[in-house]
């Protein structure tokens, strides 16, 4: 038997009031440094330069990508923060797996609505969602490509749902 292995990657969208938020403490900052330039004050050009490389990081934490790492059974994903910090967020063997249905809510799925809910899609498109039910008390939403979603339906057919 041959080795699967399949890869997708999606990008998150940013919700609006991240880039407020971005915006405002772009604002903060700039009136932070001329009010030390105007003072010529040393300590609060120091506190801007903290709090300038605060604000990169963070700012640079808000631009997410997830990538579905499918090989063998085994279901990887990854967060990719501004395309240079990559994390694996989670990991699971999809022998564990219960159901898998399209969308977030499934006739089937009733039993699982107590589990806990692990959201790893773009926030952007509710009609590529795919909620996997793992047994242990997670749901996993993510949203792979038709060739993911036919590998892990050649692992488990009767577990996945396509309606």
């Amino acid at each position: 038997m041959g080795d699967t292995y399949v890869e997708y990657m999606v990008k998150r969208v940013t919700p609006f009031y991240l880039l407020l938020a971005k915006v405002a403490l772009i604002v903060i900052e700039v009136l932070i440094v001329l009010l030390g330039l105007l003072f010529a004050n040393p300590f609060i050009l120091i506190i801007a330069t903290a709090l300038g490389f605060g604000v990169y990081f963070l700012v640079r934490r808000w631009d997410l990508e997830y990538e579905y790492i499918y090989q063998n059974g085994e279901l990887v994903i990854d967060k990719i923060m501004s395309k240079a910090a990559r994390k694996t967020v989670y990991r699971t063997d999809l022998q564990a797996m219960e159901l898998m249905f399209k969308g977030r809510n499934h006739e089937d799925a009733r039993a699982y609505q107590n589990y806990k809910v692990k959201d790893f899609t773009t926030r952007a498109h509710e009609d590529r969602i795919y909620t996997l039910v793992l047994g242990g008390g997670t749901k996993i939403l993510f949203e792979p490509n038709e060739e993911m979603i036919d590998a892990i339906r050649m692992l488990a057919p009767r577990k996945v749902k396509m309606n």
